[in-house]
This record gives structure tokens, C-alpha cells and sequence, in this order.
């Protein structure tokens, strides 16, 4: 017999308002017997919630939803702080000699090899002057074949030696007028210190520079510093090779990974101090001069229950977590309802306490972080990857 639209309503209403029922008196009974109240808030508060009927939730399919393992771990609270992005290295080139600019080697922004050749000053008196220091060191050479070549006579070992160191002198001589002749000419090649960017070039091709004039500067750029300024209260809990998370203007949406380089132990008139973090820089996307916002590894507090704040959720001005239950091989199971008392926590992570009118999740348990904040109690759920779109019950 086929029941009309009106006879079905009325039956559904008859059976949630059973299980409603059922669910205040399960409660009362509870509290009667004299056990702690913690037991009693073991399953949801149903008032005001929308509560699906026991034979809706065997219909249901499956809501797919994410999942995190509870830990114990230690929380860091982390302190924020701002600044700019450096070059791990930065060297001014400048001449080591006078004399007016033959050409300029390299471009700004190109990549050049340590010792690669950016810069040459002209070279014509240098090269005469290497010349004639050349020309003097042959025959000074020759001088002393020559005079090696008339008979000693009567003269025994030791003066025949002196005679010899003698003849030796203008040799050395001319040899050490050669070499400096050499230095000055290579002085006139201007060489990078070490592999890097070239930047803020200064001089142009036929401009006159003397000996100390900066031509252009080399910076590093892979590894990366960002230099921040730390709040005092924070700057005492900071250490070398603590973890940081690195987020710059220029390069919106992306967090990139740090450490912790020097902390500078002065504080300053403003009550900051600098704290220098290093990170890699593939690509050489990240450029020196670019804002960065900075989040560091500050206050531990070690053995915390710890589960991701995206698990929180609330209800009736609560917090809850669901717990995964009775998960099979496939991480279909149930959402078990949870109210729970938090802790500390940062921008990621939250600490669940014990307390005696709420409930807490164990290390190992799974809590849902996607999907679940429209899901009721004992709802039937199945874990995905990430990469799967987690839906809301009932669509």
C-alpha cells in the first residue's frame, strides 16, 4: 500500500522526533546514575542542530572529507616580524689602477663567473712599460752569460761564488722590474671576486677612473638573506637553525621555507633587533631589496596534543572536532561528534586539553580538516587525497 506525501512527512517527523527524544533521555538517565559529567558529553548536543533520521544516514552516500593524524608534538609559537630580502653576498668592484675605461664586460642583471673579466682600462702604457721591462731583463741576462765567461785565475771557490752572486744582482733586478710590470699591466683588467649577479654599474666606456673608482657590484643571490626586524620579547627565544616561514610581496601566495642565520644580540631604540634568516633561492626568484613578512620558531611548549586548527569547528558557540571511527581499508567510516577544550596554539597548529565537561582526542586518532563543518553525528564518511574536492553533506 503506497503511503500519500502527507503520511510520509507525518512518519518522519514521528521518527526524528524519536531519536531526539531518545537522545535527551539517554542523557538524563546518564547523568542520573551519578557519572562524571566528562561521559556525558561524550555525544553532541543536538538542540537547534539539524539531525538526520537513522534511516537518512543509511541512505547517505559517503561525504568525502580530509583527514590529519592527532600528535604529540612540540607547539611553537611563532613571532612575526618584517624586513627585506638581501644578497648573501655583495662585493663593490672598483679599479686597482688609473687610467681611462677600453670597455665594460658585462651587462647588469647577467650572470658572471668568479674571476670572469668585466671591466678593462686602457692598456697602452702599461704594455710599453711591460715591454721595456722585458727588453731590460734580456740583457741583463746577457750581461751576466758574458761575465761568466772570462776566467776566474787565481780566485778559489768562495771568490769565484761571490763573483757570481755579483754578476747575479742586475738579473733579480730586472726580473722583479718585469714582474711589476706585469702586475700593473693585469691591474688594468677589472675581475669579478666571485660568481654573481652583476649590479649598478658606474662607469662607462671612456671615462677616466683612478685607482680606486667603483666600476660595478656583484651580489649573490642563491642562498638568500632576508634581514627582519624582531620584537624584544621574541628576540630572547631565538636561536640559530631555528625554522621560519618566509612569505614576500613580490611573489604573492607562495610561503617559502628558512633558517634562522644570526640573531643580533643588541636591541635597539625602537625595542627591535635584527635577526638574519638564510634560504635557497632556485631560480633567483627572490631579489634582493623585496618586502618580506617573516613568521619564526619562538616559544616551544614540547608534549602537546597538537591537531590542525582546520579541524576545529564550532557548534552552540563550542568548539568540536569530528574523530574518524571505524574506518575500514579504504577510509570509509563514521564521524564521531566531539565538543573539546583548546590550548595554545599558532597559526596552524592547536593543543586539546583534557577537562572534565569535554572530551579529547588521542594520539593516532584521525580528526577531519575538510568537508566536515556541515556534517551531524555518527554521519557517514570517506577520507580522500588532498587533491580531492571534499563536498558538503547532501551535495
Amino acid at each position: 500500500m503506497k503511503l500519500s506525501n502527507s503520511a510520509r512527512s507525518l512518519l518522519a517527523v514521528l521518527v526524528v522526533f524519536i531519536v531526539v527524544g531518545g537522545t535527551i533521555a539517554h542523557r538524563l538517565l546518564r547523568e542520573d546514575d551519578g557519572r562524571p559529567a566528562s561521559q556525558a558529553r561524550e555525544l553532541p548536543d543536538t538542540a537547534g542542530v539539524e539531525v538526520a533520521s537513522l534511516t537518512e544516514l543509511s541512505l547517505r552516500e559517503p561525504v568525502a572529507v580530509g583527514g590529519a593524524v592527532v600528535v604529540i608534538d612540540t607547539l611553537w609559537q611563532m613571532a612575526v616580524a618584517t624586513g627585506r630580502a638581501e644578497a648573501s653576498r655583495r662585493a663593490r668592484v672598483s679599479t686597482l689602477s688609473g687610467g681611462n675605461v677600453l670597455s665594460i664586460r658585462a651587462r647588469e642583471g647577467e650572470y658572471v663567473g668568479a674571476g670572469q673579466l668585466v671591466a678593462q682600462l686602457d692598456t697602452v702604457e702599461t704594455t710599453m712599460r711591460l715591454e721595456e721591462r722585458t727588453a731590460a731583463l734580456r740583457q741583463a741576462e746577457n750581461d751576466h752569460r758574458i761575465g761568466m765567461m772570462h776566467p776566474a785565475g787565481a780566485l778559489d771557490p768562495a771568490q769565484v761564488a761571490e763573483r757570481e752572486r755579483n754578476l747575479r744582482v742586475p738579473v733579480l733586478q730586472a726580473e722583479q722590474a718585469l714582474e711589476r710590470a706585469r702586475i700593473e699591466h693585469e691591474r688594468t683588467r677589472v675581475r669579478a671576486p666571485f660568481a654573481g649577479r652583476v649590479a649598478d654599474i658606474a662607469l662607462v666606456e671612456g671615462q677616466y677612473a683612478g685607482a680606486g673608482t667603483e666600476v660595478l657590484t656583484i651580489v649573490q643571490v642563491d642562498p638568500v638573506r632576508v634581514v627582519v626586524e624582531a620584537g624584544e620579547r621574541d628576540v630572547p627565544y631565538m636561536r640559530p637553525g631555528r625554522r621560519a616561514r618566509v612569505q614576500f610581496t613580490g611573489l604573492e601566495g607562495e610561503v617559502f621555507a628558512a633558517v634562522v642565520e644570526a640573531v643580533n644580540p643588541r636591541v635597539d631604540e625602537h625595542r627591535r633587533a635584527r635577526v638574519t634568516l638564510t634560504l635557497s633561492n632556485p631560480g633567483e626568484r627572490i631579489r634582493p631589496g623585496m618586502y618580506a613578512r617573516a613568521e619564526i620558531e619562538a616559544r616551544p611548549h614540547p608534549e602537546r596534543t597538537l591537531v590542525p586548527r582546520a579541524a576545529l569547528t564550532q557548534r552552540d558557540q563550542r568548539d568540536v572536532v569530528f574523530v574518524l571511527r571505524n574506518a575500514d581499508g579504504r577510509g570509509a567510516g563514521s564521524a564521531e561528534w566531539r565538543y573539546v577544550t583548546t590550548g595554545l596554539r599558532n597559526d596552524r597548529l592547536v593543543e586539546i586539553v583534557e577537562h572534565e565537561e569535554t572530551s579529547m582526542v588521542r594520539p593516532g586518532e584521525v580528526v577531519l580538516i575538510d568537508g566536515h563543518h556541515y556534517l551531524a553525528h555518527d554521519w557517514p564518511v570517506r577520507l580522500v587525497e588532498s587533491g580531492e574536492r571534499a563536498q558538503r553533506p547532501g551535495r
